[in-house]
């Protein structure tokens, strides 16, 4: 019986120090739960800039959203939060200054509140700049996207703006193009401003435009029309249009040479199928870098002899110029996308003289 009676109150403790085991665990979950919904009622934005925690790609979801943590630490910051526990979710900052400074490159803890209540931190400049964009989007940006209807660039062009592709607090928004390519939000005011200015032209020249790189000078109130810089490494010749109110379109040649040595470039020669060019001796601008070197020219080319070898190296089957300089010289085969490039060049400037 005693036996018994021992078996019995050895059972009793056991199933005591089980249940305070399992109401331990349930009180833990229940606490997180409670004081989430607890802590809901706590978010107020109020006038203060909503954000999300972006949505990636699912090869990089295995990765935490570095630089937040739960303390103002930077070994926590730097380890990050869980992706999936935060995917999705709302906050704020509570403050346009850090909670507490220090670390590198003028950062601090910027605090802010979770719309489950819960306080992070984000160890960042004052600026938010690029590097965020791939963990964090405003959220009227991300409901301006999902609401995003198709448009032209202007009216009556047949380019369209398909979808926002993303948002920049730093660069503001760029735009999926109907031909493939992308636009951002600043290149797409300088284009619309710039072939406004052709009347019943507006939506052909705005059409040509897409394909460049269009940028505003405000101080000299001037526009320029470029092909954009990943077209144009190392070695190239280009033609590009400048553009003011009072004078109208003008074109322009540069002619770019790239290296690990200095040439001093004095002459060059072209020859593109029958065509050929000689220039008399000419002054290159040339610069360095970490072990680079750059020799040009900028000329002007809306007519004369460097129109004609622009025109000459847009209709080219093959196109060599020779850069020569005090002792040596090289070669370089232009090639088929940059003799494209000028065509295209050629082409707008035509249509912008109204020729």
């Amino acid at each position: 019986m005693k036996k018994v009676l021992l078996a019995v109150f050895l059972v009793g403790i056991a199933g005591c120090q089980t249940s305070g085991g399992l109401t331990q665990a349930t009180t833990h979950s229940v606490s997180s739960g409670s004081s989430q919904a607890l802590g809901s009622s706590s978010y107020i934005p109020g006038e203060r800039k909503e954000y999300l925690f972006k949505e990636k790609p699912p090869s990089l979801q295995k990765y935490p959203i570095r630089m937040f943590c739960r303390t103002p630490d930077d070994d926590a910051c730097f380890k990050g939060i869980n992706y999936q526990g935060y995917v999705g979710k709302k906050f704020y900052y509570t403050s346009g200054e850090p909670e507490r400074s220090g670390g590198f490159g003028g950062r601090g803890f910027y605090k802010l509140r979770t719309e489950t209540g819960e306080v992070l931190y984000h160890y960042r400049k004052q600026e938010l700049s690029s590097v965020h964009d791939m963990d964090i989007v405003a959220l009227n940006e991300k409901e301006a996207a999902d609401a995003f209807k198709e448009e032209s660039i202007v009216e009556g062009a047949s380019t369209m703006l398909t979808e926002i592709r993303r948002s920049s607090e730093q660069y503001g928004r760029t735009y999926d193009l109907s031909n493939g390519g992308t636009i951002s939000e600043t290149q797409l005011d300088a284009l619309r401003e710039l072939s406004g200015k052709f009347g019943l032209d507006t939506a052909k020249i705005a059409d040509q435009l897409v394909n460049f790189r269009v940028t505003y000078d405000k101080m000299e109130d001037r526009f320029f029309v470029q092909p954009f810089p990943y077209e144009i490494r190392d070695t190239y010749v280009i033609a590009y249009i400048g553009y003011k109110k009072d004078r109208g379109p003008w074109l322009r040649a540069k002619i770019h040479y790239e290296a690990d040595s200095w040439l001093f470039i004095d002459q060059v020669l072209l020859v593109a199928d029958n065509y050929r060019l000689e220039t008399e001796e000419v002054e290159f601008q040339r610069d360095h870098s970490s072990g680079t070197i750059w020799e040009w020219m900028d000329v002007s080319a809306g007519d004369g002899k460097f129109y004609e070898a622009l025109t000459a190296i847009a209709s080219a089957d093959e196109a060599t110029i020779r850069f020569n300089g005090r002792q040596y010289y090289s070669d370089f085969d232009i090639p088929e996308k940059q003799k494209q490039l000028i065509k295209n060049i050629l082409d707008l400037f035509q249509n912008m003289k109204g020729e």
